[in-house]
Parts: C-alpha cells; structure tokens; sequence
C-alpha cells in the first residue's frame, strides 16, 4: 500500500491541472471580430489595385456561418476604406480544420507491493474520452469597384453588408 504522503504528493497535481483545464474551457467564446491574433480572426492581403485575398480563422466555438459573415463583413470594409461601393467575390474557399480534444485529463498512477511470493509494480493510465473540434477558416479573393452594384449575385453591395452584418459582430473585449 502507498503511503499517504506520497498519494497527496500526486493527487494535488492532477487536482491543480483539472481546475486550470476547468478555468480555460469557461473563459473560451467565439472569436471575436478582430484582426489576425494568435491564429484567430481576420488578414488581408492586396494582391493587385482592385484585388484582394481575405481571411477569417476561427475557434472551435466559432460556428461556419459566423467566419463567413465576419469574412463577408472584412470584405465590405477594405471596400469602403479604399473608396468603393462594392466587392465581386472570384474565389471562395472554406476549410475545416479537426482535431480531438479530451474531457479528462489523462491520469497515470504506479504502485508496488510485496508478498508471500515475492514483489511487483504496476503502472496505469487512464486517457479520458476524446471529442472531436472543428475550426473553420474561410477565404475570399474579391475585386472592388464603385458605382451601382451588378445584378451578379457574387456581386456585394458593401455598405448593405456593413449594414447587415455589423450589428451582430463579437468585438473582443476591451481590457
């Protein structure tokens, strides 16, 4: 049998790292609207006068739909900053990204013993189940132009996506 010291000694650390698991999974939402800031949210690139590549990458919080309208709504706003009224998207691209996350921390644990017979140890390790996590990351590659929009339905009016999608965007939070 263990000695009680030696089992608080590695029950403590599993205890700690199950809370600051606890503490990052509640603090984790949505990416908010933002600039490209640690592998989360939006960049631009132009690529020539009237041509632009965009991207939006998401969390695994982060729905499709919501990367493609912060996409839609980056591709508005280069339109207005650049002095255009409306975008035509010319590629579009969006790519999941999967990887598997654990509900458990992994816990491992070994003991040793004696008997009449002779001794032994034993070693074990429980892994936890794992689910699996989808980022999404979208890109568009647009050209802008000013005057009416066509009647192409690639075509965007950007001051009417500004109009439609703005209300519903997740800034970060201010600190």
């Amino acid at each position: 049998m263990m000695p009680q010291t030696r089992r608080r000694h590695l029950v403590r650390p599993l205890i700690v790292i199950a809370g600051l698991s606890l503490a990052l999974a509640a603090c984790a939402g949505p990416t908010p609207y933002q600039p490209l800031l640690h592998g989360q949210g939006y960049a631009n690139q132009r690529l020539e006068a009237n041509r632009f590549r965009v991207s939006f990458a998401g969390n695994s919080a982060t729905p499709r739909s919501v990367v493609e309208d912060y996409l839609l709504y980056r591709a508005a706003e280069i339109t207005t900053t650049t002095g255009n009224d409306y975008f035509l998207v010319v590629n579009r691209d969006v790519e999941p990204r999967n990887r598997y996350t654990y509900d458990a921390p992994p816990v491992w644990g070994y003991g040793y013993g004696w008997g009449g017979r002779g001794s032994g140890y034993g070693v074990g390790l429980s892994t936890g189940t794992a689910e699996p996590d989808t980022r999404y990351t979208a890109w568009l590659e647009i050209l802008v132009f000013s005057g009416p929009r066509p009647a192409d339905p690639n075509a965007y009016d950007a001051r009417e996506v500004m109009g439609a999608i703005g209300p519903e965007l997740r800034r970060p939070a201010r600190s």
